[in-house]
């Protein structure tokens, strides 16, 4: 999915299938956190960011996934000379 575009049906059918998984207070919280930055910055994260953040131990690596994600979505729109 590209920076700034809509929601992906594949991802978001993907993101559905892991929240589904998550039985605790903790994995419930991590997978609201992903969907907001979803929501926020539409088109950042990829199916690997997804895999990475089910993988992930610690909130921690979550947010370390959800900013890279970022950075590479600014990063795509300076070079198309898009505003950010």
């Amino acid at each position: 999915m590209r920076a700034g575009r809509s929601f992906c049906p594949g991802f978001m059918g993907r993101l559905k299938r892991v929240a589904r998984t998550a039985t605790t207070p903790e994995l419930r919280a991590r997978w609201t956190r992903v969907l907001v930055h979803e929501c926020c910055y539409p088109g950042s994260l990829t199916h690997a960011d997804l895999r990475a953040i089910q993988k992930a131990g610690r909130l921690q690596d979550v947010e370390n996934v959800l900013h890279r994600s970022r950075v590479q979505q600014l990063e795509r729109l300076m070079q198309m000379g898009l505003p950010y």
